[in-house]
């Protein structure tokens, strides 16, 4: 497939390709999808589209805790501190990481103290990987 996430071609002469009105994301009679959903429950297979070919998905985690501790003051340590908004691209990331863990895990209501942010940076690195199974097993 020479683009994503085109569904192939409509026509090849003229040349056109599966894009804006054309384009379905839940056809599974050409190209791939996206999936990019993370407010839905990750773990409920119900969730995902039956797609021809998933190229894209993808779920936050935090890094781990031994990465963080190398360069973090322990103010800087909790869930929606300044420290951890920067060191992401991606809008309100740490609201969704908590949110959909907390679907499945028990995250302290703030976590303010290294034993704690430690348990809850590798929570969410489970909460990922749940995430993933789910999406690949689907």
């Amino acid at each position: 497939m020479d683009t994503s996430p085109s569904n192939g071609l409509l026509s090849s002469t003229p040349y056109k390709k599966r894009w804006g009105a054309d384009f379905n994301n839940n056809n599974n009679n050409f190209g791939d999808g996206h999936y990019y959903y993370l407010t839905l429950d990750c773990e409920d297979p119900d969730t995902y589209p039956q797609f021809r070919f998933l190229s894209e998905t993808g779920f936050q985690s935090e890094p781990s805790y031994v990465d963080y501790e190398q360069v973090a003051l322990e103010s800087d340590l909790g869930q929606n501190t300044q420290f951890l908004k920067m060191r992401t691209s991606f809008n309100q990331p740490h609201e969704v990481m908590i949110n959909q863990s907390r679907r499945h895990y028990h995250i302290p209501k703030d976590v303010k103290d290294r034993e704690h942010f430690s348990y809850y940076t590798w929570l969410t690195q489970i909460q990922q990987g749940q995430c993933m199974k789910t999406c690949f097993e689907t």
